[in-house]
């Protein structure tokens, strides 16, 4: 009789832990749903869950998608600003608990400069994203590692700093940045077309980057580019952002 009192008894503890961990998930799916329009912090790393289907986010693009074959069209009237990942309403940067590295330093202090300041401080986050086009997204998850959720319009990215950006990479102490299609708003020969002003969003985003970089090395923060007008032109835009890195990966 002991023996099956026991046993009923662990089975209820196990059901209970069960119960436990589907109303935290739900509670935690709920946060990312409730308020829409700001960037939504989660406690853990969707991104490292291999139950994706749990969250929802299960959707990353891949090098084949036929949608980033996709043309834009724009104009003047209707894109004279275009930044698809404007985000400077919002942002600012906050350097609170970080120093900068000087070189006066012991030798364990010099080893402790060999390594990563964000590591284990980057806050995985939800951003929603219903204006975004499918072609950002595809390229976005992809260049990145990460993933969207279709239902809530929501896509995994993470912030430090107070900064947000596309994707950590903590073996490399890089933050990654993705930008899709940019190209329209260049001629031929590479000049901008005079009308788009979204080169200033571009500016201001690679500004708090490399300030957050600054104060952290050796971060590293690279700018991946699908198409090659924007890559060459923002590649001499950001040259004297000494922490900015930009690479062409169609």
């Amino acid at each position: 009789m002991t023996g099956l009192v026991l046993e009923a008894v662990v089975v209820g503890l196990e059901e209970a832990g069960a119960y436990l961990v589907s109303a935290c998930t739900g509670v935690l799916i709920a946060a990312g749903i409730m308020d829409e329009e700001e960037n939504i912090p989660v406690e853990e790393s969707i991104a490292e869950n291999s139950e994706k289907t749990i969250s929802g986010f299960i959707y990353q693009g891949k090098a084949n998608d036929m949608i980033l074959n996709e043309p834009m069209v724009v104009s003047s009237e209707t894109h004279a600003d275009f930044w698809e990942d404007d985000m400077d309403y919002s942002e600012t940067v906050s350097t609170e608990n970080t120093k900068t590295q000087t070189s006066a330093q012991t030798q364990t202090d010099e080893r402790k400069c060999k390594s990563c300041p964000p590591e284990g401080k980057v806050m995985p986050m939800v951003r929603r994203c219903s204006r975004w086009s499918m072609v950002t997204i595809s390229y976005q998850t992809r260049i990145c590692g990460t993933f969207y959720n279709p239902e809530t319009k929501q896509i995994e990215e993470s912030k430090y700093c107070g900064v947000s950006f596309d994707g950590w990479k903590d073996k490399l102490c890089q933050f990654w940045e993705a930008k899709a299609r940019y190209d329209q708003f260049f001629r031929d020969d590479g000049s901008k077309k005079p009308w788009w002003t979204g080169n200033h969003s571009a500016i201001n985003q690679a500004s708090r980057h490399q300030a957050v970089a600054t104060v952290n090395q050796p971060l590293k923060v690279v700018w991946i580019f699908m198409q090659p007008l924007s890559y060459e032109y923002f590649r001499k835009l950001f040259k004297d952002y000494k922490d900015i890195i930009t690479r062409w990966q169609p």
